[in-house]
């Protein structure tokens, strides 16, 4: 697991077993990112395959090309 993942307050709360229903649940994700250390947080329409057998989730973020969330995120940096 990353070590950004990984939760340091409350560890004993956390329900992994749980994220597959939580995100197929789900219709809205925040995808957070910074540009010159200015942090912005971005509500996305989702939607979340769960992988079956060897595949692996997928999750899909709805959003224009030409945003900023997307731009970013495709310059290969950190979201």
């Amino acid at each position: 697991m990353d070590p950004r993942a990984r939760l340091k307050s409350h560890a004993e709360r956390a329900v992994p077993e749980e994220v597959d229903d939580i995100l197929e649940t789900g219709l809205v994700a925040h995808l957070g990112f910074a540009v010159e250390g200015q942090p912005y947080v971005i509500p996305m329409l989702y939607h979340f395959e769960p992988g079956e057998g060897s595949e692996r989730p997928r999750l899909y973020l709805h959003g224009s090309s030409k945003g900023r969330a997307m731009r970013h995120w495709e310059s290969g940096a950190r979201v």
